[in-house]
């Protein structure tokens, strides 16, 4: 089992985003290298890791200067399931977006017959990968791989810090923190509640000590 509690006081910087797709660009494996700079990229839109692993090769296209990505959000309702679809995007130009369509356009080309993103794989006689055309990596699986890349990051992580950083960047345009940052955070990370987003705000926000009139 992997060990995910690592005592952490800040959300990931964007140091060590770099750091990780430098990382992971030196990776030996051309596969394992540009899937890993997927993860990490993919990481950055805040979704579950349930929900990036879940991501099929028809789930992206690019429209226009985006590259649209559609995923899948589970959400129970005592005992039945919905699976509500979302979509992200992110502007060509981003290097998250560039890292991503190198991996998706390799998955195009050399695997066109598996249906998941990231599909699973298994050694063959430790010489080559082998590919499962209809089983996609688990969550724990995705959860390795982040950590290899930094110890002290975990998926979670990744969402944390996408909540951060949309409150963080109201109060850059407007001075603080409002009403309207809390639906932007839920719509980020697709929240279902308002008090879920309320709680990204009041740890991330920062307060501003008036002077004395």
């Amino acid at each position: 089992m992997t060990n995910v509690r690592v005592n952490r006081k800040t959300v990931l910087s964007q140091k060590e985003i770099d750091n990780m797709l430098t990382k992971a660009d030196k990776l030996e494996n051309k596969y394992f290298s540009l899937r890993a700079k997927a993860i990490v990229s993919l990481g950055r839109t805040g979704k579950r890791r349930a929900e990036v692993a879940n991501l099929e090769i028809s789930d992206l296209k690019v429209e226009e200067n985006f590259l649209y990505i559609t995923f899948t959000v589970v959400k129970k309702r005592k005992k039945n399931v919905l699976a509500i679809r979302r979509t992200k995007r992110f502007p060509l130009e981003s290097k998250y977006a560039q890292h991503i369509m190198e991996y998706w356009n390799h998955m195009k080309k050399e695997h066109s017959d598996c249906k998941f993103l990231f599909p699973s794989t298994h050694n063959i006689f430790g010489l080559s990968v082998g590919f499962s055309k209809d089983k996609h990596l688990s969550g724990r699986h995705l959860l390795r791989i982040v950590k290899q890349l930094n110890p002290n990051a975990w998926f979670h992580l990744f969402r944390e810090t996408r909540g951060a950083d949309v409150v963080r960047a109201d109060e850059r345009r407007h001075g603080q923190a409002g009403l309207e940052t809390i639906f932007r955070v839920k719509r980020a990370l697709d929240l279902e509640r308002e008090a879920t987003a309320w709680r990204y705000v009041s740890r991330y926000a920062t307060e501003t000590i008036e002077g004395e009139e």
